[in-house]
């Protein structure tokens, strides 16, 4: 929620001469000048020239991430009976949606209410709800970035119905609904190193994308 990632390129022509030093050197200068100590430098795994980049910058790896991309033929129906509720979720619904994320994820409760307040307003993003019992359980937030697809975000089950299979049926009811509605390119992003999430997604169909590496750059 105080966070600043960046990611960069420059021309192979051009290359070796300094110019990858000069962003970073003004990506610094505009952090600090926003009041932060640091940001995230990414860079694709793939390409072995960004994490020496990062490195010889002074980066230090925090984490990595797996980008996923849905296979419509692998994906599993929804169970036809189920007690989950899965709604889109309203602005009146603000704060359960950040009550459960914050407890979900460990993030501070009004920087997140603040967030998923702010999405209402914006029509290129949304939220799903999951009920049991007329409770509050389940979030999911979707985004589409056009040129790109939909992305799954802030999906996330309240630490007290965890482990009872309703985040798989939560997420495989929206994975219908968004191919219902004509979502052609599905995508979720994972750390490489959450392996119940990395075993869920890829037993429901999704497959790897990409691979990104995050270097923390002190300023």
């Amino acid at each position: 929620y105080q966070e600043t990632e960046g990611s960069g390129l420059v021309h192979p022509d051009h290359r070796r001469t300094g110019i990858g030093r000069q962003l970073i050197a003004a990506a610094n200068a505009e952090v600090v000048r926003r009041g932060f100590a640091s940001w995230l430098l990414v860079c694709e795994a793939t390409l072995p020239s960004g994490p020496r980049f990062a490195a010889a910058v002074g980066g230090n790896r925090e984490f990595a991430e797996y980008r996923l991309v849905l296979d419509p033929a692998r994906l599993p129906a929804p169970a036809p009976t189920s007690a989950l509720d899965c709604r889109l979720a309203t602005p009146a619904d603000a704060n359960d949606l950040a009550a459960i994320v914050a407890a979900a994820f460990g993030d501070p409760l009004t920087e997140v209410r603040g967030w998923v307040s702010a999405d209402f307003a914006h029509d290129d993003r949304y939220w799903y709800i999951a009920t049991l019992a007329q409770a509050a359980v389940g979030t999911l937030r979707v985004r589409r970035i056009a040129g790109e697809g939909t992305y799954i975000t802030g999906f996330s089950i309240a630490p007290a119905y965890q482990n009872q299979r309703l985040g798989r049926q939560f997420l495989l009811t929206v994975l219908a609904h968004l191919r219902t509605q004509g979502h052609p390119t599905i995508l979720i992003e994972v750390e490489t190193n959450n392996a119940p999430a990395n075993a869920l997604y890829r037993a429901i169909g999704f497959d790897p994308l990409r691979t990104f590496e995050y270097f923390r750059v002190e300023v």
